[in-house]
């Protein structure tokens, strides 16, 4: 069975953060035991996954899923926004915090959407809106399952966090007349 996401590759940072998330919430055996639990060769990936290397999205996938039926599967929307939430201010909180205060939001937005990627091998984010307290986001070309939108509006929030603007807002909507569908992100904030 073919999956629209069957050519989409992914970053190692990407298993290795949400590994991380794993182990924070249960430690580190019943995180193993998680990851186990998956087919054997994307559980072979995923505790080996180096950083800088590609890996299936099948894989991220997978593992997002049995993340969220290990949390909390009545409310896999919320766990995957935990989990991308998590996985942002692991990344974030490191070099990107301090350069962060120092550039206009603006430019810091146009790099955010330049830096997709750094994580995966498909699809394009730019900012098609700018205005003062608000830019609208778009990701094209990006063939993805139905909760990964939670994972990049967690990563935004914690953009914006990290930047230091006032009660940062992300809403997410989807235009399916484009295949794959178009994905748009309203960012809003204080001014």
């Amino acid at each position: 069975m073919s999956r629209p996401w069957d050519e989409l590759r992914t970053r190692g940072i990407t298993l290795v953060a949400m590994t991380k998330y794993l182990i924070e919430k249960f430690g580190e055996e019943e995180a193993l035991k998680v990851i186990s639990a998956l087919p054997p060769r994307e559980s072979k990936e995923i505790v080996g996954a180096k950083k800088s290397e590609w890996y299936p999205f099948e894989t991220q996938r997978l593992l997002r899923e049995a993340i969220i039926s290990n949390v909390n599967a009545l409310e896999p929307l919320d766990v995957t926004y935990q989990l991308g939430y998590f996985t942002a201010q692991w990344e974030l909180s490191t070099f990107l915090k301090a350069l962060f205060t120092f550039i206009p939001i603006k430019t810091i937005l146009k790099q955010s959407a330049a830096l997709w990627g750094k994580y995966y091998d498909k699809g394009k984010m730019t900012v098609a809106n700018f205005e003062k307290g608000s830019a609208l986001l778009e990701l094209r070309e990006f063939p993805c399952d139905e909760y990964f939108h939670q994972l990049t509006t967690s990563w935004m929030i914690v953009a914006l966090e990290t930047i230091g603007v006032e009660n940062p807002k992300v809403s997410y909507s989807s235009d399916s007349s484009a295949t794959p569908p178009i994905l748009r992100f309203l960012l809003s904030w204080d001014t």
